[in-house]
């Protein structure tokens, strides 16, 4: 009987993509798993410290492109917890006493953690912790509450323990090592005794809380201002390099100002008011209108959009018209979606196969808040995964993390995605992750350190006024 080599093909063909299916699934276990144990301490459940850095610096805006000299916006507030004379509690009572005590607290911080949106907590080393509240004037009626409330099992542990809690109200910083900087300030007048009335036989010291002036500033009004005939809008770049050194890319971001000759504010400056006012979508779609308008002599740019117009079906639609358009400007455009709530697999796959379609490349961007499954959005649109090297913050001196980073540059090669590092601080940083695999960089230790060879055209393009405004 003759060989029907044609139906063992296809028996082979679909037993290697099993295989395949059932590799991917593991390397995004072990990944999973990797991540948890990297971000978390495990003793309170809390993000561990470099994650909680990471997700403040996201919070405040650190590292945006085209920055300012002009403070950034109030970014709600940052309370410091210290849980004092943790020593000599476990001299005294054992290690058990100052376990319990620290889980308890992580319990109570953990709580906002969970139930409110935006609130982000952590454990920084020992019996210091963090609370990022999203709201600026809650600050001091949540440090009362959960000094209140710690208060009995402080008192249990019986070996002289003290919580001191202290913090920023109104946060204004340009990046964590700032804004703790500020709250640990207070932390220590308080723990001096300089707010520190009549104690009373209690453990503790009530809390105080420093709120700084908070500018008030109209969203709607200051975009209105900027899409008016004497406002402008345009884009600032920072250079994307590949392992080579040589410029491949530029990021962009936009700027406004609200006449000819004014200052450019840079995104972090007013992105944050536009946000809550409804109207980032808009500002984001006047970038890819833009970078639409320069692809042809500005090369190939990368646009980062946000979750909340990723998964707002009238933006998805609107930039899928312009790219479709444009199909050659569309191609070298890169849009970068990042990757936190509201944005889920089904909407993330909503946005990236019509855009993909269109001849966009579409990237994932991770900057810590949450960790999507890979394998789950193959062949959905995605082709490439970006990664905040803040999220990444010394994963290079951290075994467990290293590791990390290399587990997940191999699932997504095994993918078939490309990979780029954003907000690269330190030169160091670049060999390392050129070891681990990723393709591009970008960020201050790039822009400073020079490109070997500039592969792109100069920019020739108008700023955009009023009557460019995309509909």
């Amino acid at each position: 009987m003759p060989r029907r080599s044609g139906v063992h093909d296809s028996d082979r063909l679909a037993q290697i993509e099993a295989e395949r299916l059932v590799w991917h699934q593991g390397q995004q276990e072990l990944l999973d798993r990797m991540w948890r144990q990297v971000r978390t301490d495990p003793l309170t459940g809390l993000p561990s410290r470099r994650s909680f850095v990471a997700g403040l610096d996201v919070h405040l805006g650190a590292g945006t492109l085209a920055g300012s000299d002009l403070p950034p916006d109030p970014a709600g507030a940052l309370l410091l917890l210290r849980v004092r004379g943790l020593d000599r509690l476990n001299r005294r009572a054992g290690r058990e006493a100052g376990d319990g005590l620290l889980a308890a607290v992580g319990g109570a911080l953990r709580s906002y953690h969970d139930r409110v949106p935006g609130a982000l907590a952590g454990r920084l080393a020992g019996g210091d912790f963090a609370l990022l509240l999203p709201v600026a004037g809650l600050a001091e009626e949540t440090a009362g509450a959960l000094h209140d409330a710690l208060q009995p099992a402080a008192k249990a542990s019986y070996g002289g323990a003290e919580i001191l809690l202290a913090g920023v109200d109104a946060l204004r910083a340009p990046d964590a090592s700032h804004a703790l900087a500020q709250a640990d300030e207070m932390l220590a007048q308080v723990e001096a005794g300089a707010f520190n009335p009549a104690v009373r036989g209690e453990s503790g010291v009530p809390p105080r809380v420093r709120a700084a002036p908070a500018e008030k500033v109209d969203a709607g009004e200051l975009w209105r201002m900027a899409c008016s005939p004497a406002g402008e809008l345009d884009l600032g770049f920072a250079p994307v390099v590949d392992v080579g050194g040589h410029a491949v890319a530029r990021l962009c971001a936009l700027r406004l100002r609200s006449a000819p000759g004014g200052a450019w504010l840079a995104p972090r400056c007013w992105r944050p008011r536009l946000g809550p006012a409804g109207l980032l979508a808009q500002a984001e779609l006047a970038t890819v209108v833009l970078a639409l308008a320069s692809a042809e002599t500005a090369g190939r740019l990368i646009v980062p959009l946000s979750a909340t117009s990723a998964v707002d079906t009238d933006f998805v639609a609107s930039v899928t018209r312009r790219l479709v358009a444009m199909p050659l400007a569309a191609a070298s455009l890169t849009l970068d979606i990042e990757a936190v709530p509201p944005l889920t697999a089904v909407g993330l796959r909503a946005a990236a196969l019509p855009w993909a379609a269109a001849g966009a490349t579409v990237s994932l961007l991770l900057r810590g808040g949450t960790w999507p499954c890979l394998q789950a959005l193959a062949d959905q649109g995605v082709s490439q995964l970006a990664v905040d090297a803040r999220f990444l913050r010394q994963a290079g001196a951290d075994a467990g993390a290293l590791a990390l980073v290399w587990q997940l540059a191999l699932l997504a090669k095994a993918l078939g995605w490309g990979l780029h590092a954003r907000e690269i601080t330190d030169p160091a940083d670049l060999a390392w992750l050129r070891e681990a695999g990723f393709d591009t960089f970008s960020g201050q230790a790039v822009a400073t350190s020079g490109v070997a060879e500039a592969r792109q055209k100069p920019m020739a393009y108008q700023p955009m006024s009023a009557q460019w405004m995309p509909k």
